[in-house]
């Protein structure tokens, strides 16, 4: 059985850019929420598939809330010219673009300990190194904007 390529989407990278990259906010019809996050997630995400990978089955990997713990614990340099504050509204996004993508039955992974960007990492390199038994990921495209 052929599976089709797969686009795999670092989603709390995606989020980020959506939420600090749109010109202006984007609010509930009431307007009183912010979805902008999730009205960029959708719209970057849609763009992207079409644009880029049309055909491929779309999977969102989101870093999981200790996943930087442990590379903290090795290198306490390790993401410290970010800043520690996280706007409230990007974080109360992640709860309405996970909704949205089981509504719209797109697979989402959240891997305790690990950030996305590892995860797709892992599966790339798992899928260049054993094709034959990840088939499910030779033919696949990666939209993430790190490069670390």
């Amino acid at each position: 059985m052929t599976l089709p390529p797969l686009l795999l989407v670092d989603g709390h990278n995606l989020l980020y850019r959506s939420w600090y990259g749109f010109p202006t906010r984007v609010l509930s019809h009431d307007k009183s929420e912010d979805r902008t996050g999730l009205f960029g997630f959708v719209a970057l995400l849609r763009k992207a598939q079409r644009l880029h990978a049309p055909g491929h089955e779309v999977f969102v990997v989101f870093d999981a809330e200790d996943g930087a713990d442990a590379r903290i614990a090795q290198d306490s340099d390790y993401k410290a010219n970010r800043a520690v504050e996280t706007d409230a509204g990007l974080i109360g996004s992640l709860k309405h673009v996970k909704a949205a993508l089981d509504h719209a039955e797109v697979r989402w992974i959240e891997h305790d300990g690990c950030e996305a960007d590892d995860v797709i990492a892992t599966l790339a390199t798992l899928a260049r190194e054993h094709p034959e038994e990840a088939a499910a990921v030779i033919d696949r495209i990666v939209q993430a904007a790190r490069r670390d």
